[in-house]
């Protein structure tokens, strides 16, 4: 065998080995989830027109602090997650090849970064205030502490879940200089909190048998008809919350239009998923859902009142 070809094959496992601890603490950060975190946290500061007092320099900075500070305490939320969940992680198929059950990460160093990360995170947000860093410590601590363990014990954790997953939306309002008790606030968390519901459910049609490995109690002992109906309810639920936004007089024609079309094309997908609750219609019904949030958050965000 020539020289060369000698050193490519020797060199090819070295690359991968030496990436492969970045690439696994990036995954214990669940970044899709943290992505989203700090999508809803910046539509939640944007919304409250910051602009109105401050200056644009100040607006692009309070943005900035309020982007990192949720995604260091969403990257440790996800950590913690995944160290108390190995061993259900490890008792199903999807989950199984996550960096701890996979022994990729040692819990000792994967409980270094999640608390490094809280540190951090709590101290970025800490630049604008008490309130808002109490607001994303809160997060992690309900996600990890609350939601999490309790996964295995009731399906009531499925609504105790949403709380966590609607604190960054007004943990940015606040930042914005919006009330922290007010009906804005309220709205804006009602629609992370319904809007957490139908996604999960669609995701439990999907792998049903998956999470009863792992030991995860569904709603409705996680038969497929009635995980369809809880998502049909819980769609009309977020449509409302949604409507509420334009009732209220935060957005205008524009915000109004593109939420009836949203809002008709979830809860299609969603009756359509009660008429036949198979995966393809569950797979729909996720993917309408993400569509939905970023195309009702695009819409808050462009037609402002």
């Amino acid at each position: 065998m020539p020289a060369t070809a000698v050193s490519a094959v020797s060199s090819q496992p070295e690359a991968p080995a030496r990436a492969r601890p970045a690439r696994s603490f990036i995954e214990l950060s669940k970044p899709g989830i943290t992505l989203m975190e700090v999508v809803t946290a910046a539509v939640g500061y944007w919304v409250a027109q910051p602009w109105l007092h401050g200056t644009l320099w100040t607006v692009l900075w309070q943005l900035g602090v309020v982007s990192v500070g949720v995604f260091l305490l969403g990257a440790s939320a996800g950590a913690f997650n995944h160290i108390l969940e190995r061993w259900s992680d490890a008792a199903m198929q999807r989950t199984s090849l996550r960096p701890l059950p996979a022994g990729r990460i040692s819990v000792v160093a994967a409980y270094v970064y999640a608390w490094s990360l809280l540190a951090l995170g709590m101290t970025t947000l800490l630049l604008l205030g008490w309130t808002v860093a109490l607001l994303g410590v809160a997060t992690v601590a309900l996600y990890a502490l609350l939601y999490t363990p309790l996964k295995t014990k009731t399906a009531l954790a499925l609504y105790l879940g949403g709380i966590p997953g609607a604190l960054p939306v007004i943990g940015g309002w606040v930042a914005g200089g919006g009330e922290l008790l007010s009906p804005e606030a309220a709205i804006l968390a009602a629609i992370m909190f319904w809007w957490q519901l139908p996604h999960f459910l669609a995701l439990a049609i999907l792998y049903a048998d998956d999470y009863r490995r792992g030991g995860i109690v569904l709603l409705g002992d996680g038969k497929a008809n009635r995980l369809a109906l809880h998502t049909l309810l819980y769609a009309v639920l977020l449509v409302l919350a949604s409507a509420a936004w334009w009732v209220w007089g935060k957005g205008g024609i524009l915000y109004a239009l593109g939420c009836g079309t949203l809002s008709a094309w979830l809860l299609v997908r969603c009756m359509q998923l009660v008429r036949q609750p198979n995966q393809a219609n569950g797979r729909h019904v996720l993917v309408a859902t993400y569509m939905f949030l970023m195309g009702l958050f695009l819409l808050a965000a462009v037609d402002l009142r």
